[in-house]
C-alpha cells in the first residue's frame, strides 16, 4: 500500500491508483506530487502531477480521466504522458 493508494474507497479504484503509480514512476519525465479526495463515500480521488494540479482523477469504478480524457490502459506511458500533455 502506498501513499495514494490509501486514499481508495474501493477496490477497483486502489488497482487503478497503484497501476497509475507504478508507471509515472517509470516515467523520467513525470512525477506525481500529491493527492487528494472529493466527493461522499465512496469518493473520487484526485493526483497532482504539478503542484495542485488535478490533473488525474480516479472515480470509485477505477475509471481514470486525466484532464479530461478518459484513459484505459494505464500501462500505456505514451497515453498517459499525451494526456498530460493535452
Amino acid at each position: 500500500m502506498s501513499r495514494y493508494t490509501r486514499l481508495s474507497s474501493t477496490d477497483e479504484q486502489e488497482e487503478a491508483i497503484q497501476h497509475i503509480e507504478e508507471t509515472i514512476l517509470n516515467m523520467d519525465d513525470v512525477q506525481l506530487c500529491g493527492g487528494t479526495t472529493i466527493g461522499k463515500s465512496p469518493q473520487t480521488v484526485i493526483l497532482d502531477v504539478t503542484h495542485n494540479g488535478s490533473e488525474i482523477y480516479i472515480n470509485d469504478e477505477g475509471d481514470v480521466t486525466i484532464k479530461g480524457e478518459q484513459i484505459y490502459d494505464f500501462d500505456d506511458a505514451d497515453e498517459i504522458r499525451e494526456a498530460l500533455n493535452a
